[in-house]
């Protein structure tokens, strides 16, 4: 009896003195896992920010910025703009330019092999997406400047050594943030549809042997 009473009343002392303490603990020990759990939440959702084209069980690398694949953006929603003036390679890039044009002219003198067509392209400027005010509509203007295929063919040498020793993926490219990438590294503005037959079958084309970036990869329905 005596000792049941000691320890009502030592239980009674405890609880009194440590009872603050104990939820302070606890309230702090909640407020981190609750810390933790949305930190690991926002990672997920910031690592799903940037999605990838995809096409049933196919995965591609080509990337995805706005649209779900399933509603169209109207058309009167796409507002494009070509402004004045060509694309610029920086001066350390501008003689690879350079290089392939000579190349493509002693290929075509002495015969060797059809020349690359260095046909009239668009680089991208700028690109915005905002929300139309009344029912939340996809809205995209896009900035384009005139740009040739000789120009992005030298900007696709992202690996290539720069004279102090980085490469253009290196200093002008940011993994985080791709839509910041300069304008010269976005100079071939193109349309792709993809033709999904009646009996659910997607049509595919085939690039040439003789072009200069991907020969002979499938590529989609119309470029």
């Amino acid at each position: 009896m005596g000792n049941g009473v000691v320890g009502a009343i030592l239980g009674v002392v405890f609880a009194t003195l440590f009872q603050q303490w104990t939820q302070d603990v606890w309230f702090r020990i909640r407020r981190r896992s609750a810390g933790v759990v949305r930190s690991i939440t926002f990672r997920e959702r910031q690592a799903l920010a940037w999605s990838t084209f995809s096409l049933g069980p196919l995965h591609t690398s080509a990337l995805v910025v706005e649209g779900d694949g399933d509603r169209a953006i109207a058309a009167e929603s796409i507002h494009v703009q070509v402004l004045d003036g060509e694309i610029a390679l920086p001066e350390e890039m501008a003689a690879w330019r350079d290089e392939i044009e000579a190349e493509e002219s002693r290929a075509e003198a002495a015969g060797d092999r059809a020349p690359v067509w260095n046909g009239p392209r668009y680089a991208v400027e700028g690109l915005e997406i905002s929300r139309s005010a009344l029912d939340e509509r996809s809205e995209v203007h896009l900035r384009l400047r005139p740009t040739d295929y000789y120009t992005f063919l030298a900007a696709q040498q992202l690996d290539r050594r720069l004279p102090d020793g980085c490469t253009p993926r290196s200093r002008y490219l940011d993994p985080e943030d791709p839509l910041a990438a300069p304008a010269f590294l976005q100079c071939s503005f193109a349309v792709n549809i993809a033709v999904v037959t009646s009996d659910h079958l997607l049509v595919v084309s085939r690039r040439s042997n003789r072009v200069r970036m991907a020969p002979g990869v499938w590529n989609s329905s119309v470029h």
